[in-house]
């Protein structure tokens, strides 16, 4: 679960600005003590801790990460929504709903697609901005 260009500096910003402040156990405290900066406690968190604080991100800044289980097919699927418009309508995925073995593929899915979403998003605001 790597975030990339503007994605991955609005997080670091919020994680250390913010998330970092509220989450506090001991455990990851002793992690912290052993790394130069407060990162190094993210990059250390089991993948499903981060998740949790990639989802409470993506949340802050309108996109709504949700990880789903398909009882009759027995899979895993995922949904990004933008201000309450389902991402698959956004991402052309309308009647092509991707399907995912396990928990943690879907999850990993997910984040790479608020990624792209968000980064979408920054390189239109800056266009925008540019243009006026």
């Amino acid at each position: 679960m790597n975030l990339t260009g503007e994605c991955k500096k609005a997080f670091e910003n919020w994680y250390m600005n913010i998330y970092h402040k509220k989450f506090t156990l001991n455990h990851l405290e002793l992690i912290q003590a052993t790394h130069l900066n407060r990162l190094g406690v993210f990059n250390c968190m089991p993948e499903n801790m981060q998740y949790g604080v990639l989802v409470d991100f993506f949340d802050s800044v309108g996109v709504k990460v949700i990880d789903d289980y398909d009882i009759n097919l027995k899979e895993y699927f995922v949904w990004i929504m933008e201000d309450f418009k389902d991402a698959r309508t956004l991402l052309g995925l309308d009647n092509d709903t991707q399907y995912y073995k396990t928990r943690n593929e879907a999850r990993t899915a997910a984040i790479t697609k608020a990624n792209e979403l968000y980064n979408e998003q920054s390189k239109n605001k800056k266009t925008i901005t540019k243009q006026n």
